[in-house]
């Protein structure tokens, strides 16, 4: 069964269970990831030229060399240069959003928080979504990938450690003879913090007992939900479903 969240939110059907998720949150055992193992999430192309009134696509692309199975981060951009036409979020890595990703024009943002529930997690590199922009003027505009979060599926919900980057794109202005090449650079912001899942008596939304429902909450729901654990039944009717997930989300503070 299908439950449509908001357009464009969808939660997959079968849920499969899986011996090793099911050691991992009964036991709490996971493997540490190896110390050169590597987690990053990236804008791309690393180069562009346009000009006004031309429209350009940026994927945001996920790569991890250790399973994980939440991702957020926020895309901010020069309102005065560039803006918002489309987003795509229909791709196979992400098939359950938390926050649908959303644009401001006006303020020149782009939000995203979605997670994969792929029995155990996403390895690899793959999109994580599609933006189209359209240069309306000549100028420059930084585009700016910050507030990023990457989570593992480790049964804790802790966050994985990612590389830094800086790209660059180019938008070349609309002059009969430019002199100068825009730069839109993009950068990236990472935050170092571990969230460990205290099991609770009573299931709530707050899977970590931190006082907030977030992300890492989501986070460890999805490997509850994998492996059917009465943790995450929230309304005690004896399983673990849909109705469960409805729940957090709606009790997701930020």
């Amino acid at each position: 069964m299908k439950l449509s969240l908001r357009k464009g939110m969808i939660v997959p059907p079968a849920l499969v269970a899986s011996v090793i998720l099911g050691l991992i949150a009964v036991t709490g055992i996971y493997l540490l990831p190896s110390e050169h193992a590597s987690t990053t999430i990236m804008l791309a192309p690393s180069t562009f030229v346009s000009k006004p009134g031309d429209t350009f696509t940026v994927q945001i692309l996920a790569t991890s060399e250790i399973p994980v199975n939440a991702f957020k981060g926020t895309v901010r951009f020069n309102e005065g240069v560039l803006a918002v036409e489309n987003i795509d979020y229909n791709t196979s890595l992400a098939d359950l959003w938390a926050e649908t990703p959303w644009y401001e024009n006006g303020a020149g943002t782009i939000s995203f928080a979605g997670g994969t529930t792929r029995p155990g997690g996403f390895t690899g590199s793959e999109t994580l979504l599609t933006i189209t922009f359209k240069a309306h003027t000549v100028g420059d505009s930084n585009l700016i990938l910050g507030d990023t979060q990457v989570l593992m599926h480790d049964g804790f919900g802790t966050e994985a450690p990612l590389e830094d980057y800086v790209e660059t794109l180019f938008i070349v202005a609309a002059h009969e003879t430019p002199t100068t090449t825009p730069t839109i650079s993009i950068q990236h912001e990472t935050k170092s913090e571990a969230n460990v899942l205290v099991l609770r008596k009573l299931p709530t939304p707050d899977l970590n007992d931190d006082s907030k429902v977030n992300l890492t909450d989501i986070s460890l729901f999805l490997i509850l939900l994998s492996t059917q654990s009465l943790e995450g039944d929230f309304n005690d009717d004896g399983k673990i479903n849909t109705v469960d997930l409805s729940i957090l989300l709606q009790a997701r503070t930020n």
